[in-house]
């Protein structure tokens, strides 16, 4: 994706994270790993509604996912870790965050972005 002068995808970004559950899932995932069945009773939903909404994330590169025995355990990425701290601490906060993400990922793995 290529960014021209201050324009940057914000509302994509916006967009995904705009989800109740996906704003539970990233919460319970910021505590630590877990698999889609821990995450269902966590959030109170469906195993299938917290799959759809986990792969929504990794798409966008919030979560990580690792195979541990027959299932996936998932993660919040690192990188959202440490850029969340970094917002946090800043009087710039989210749009921080943003800019981070949207130059990390959204310029190379961003499936809403079409070039």
């Amino acid at each position: 994706m290529k960014i021209v002068g201050d324009s940057k995808p914000y509302h994509l970004c916006f967009e995904t994270l705009a989800n109740d559950l996906r704003i539970k899932i990233l919460n319970e995932l910021e505590k630590q790993p877990l698999s889609v069945q821990e995450l269902a009773k966590r959030v109170n939903a469906e195993r299938s509604t917290v799959s759809h909404s986990l792969k929504t994330l990794r798409e966008c590169s919030y979560v990580d996912a690792k195979k541990q025995g027959k299932e996936m355990v998932y993660s919040m990425a690192p990188n959202v870790l440490t850029d969340l701290n970094q917002a946090n601490s800043s009087t710039s906060g989210m749009f921080r965050f943003m800019d981070s993400h949207i130059e990390n990922f959204c310029c190379n793995e961003c499936k809403k972005i079409r070039l």
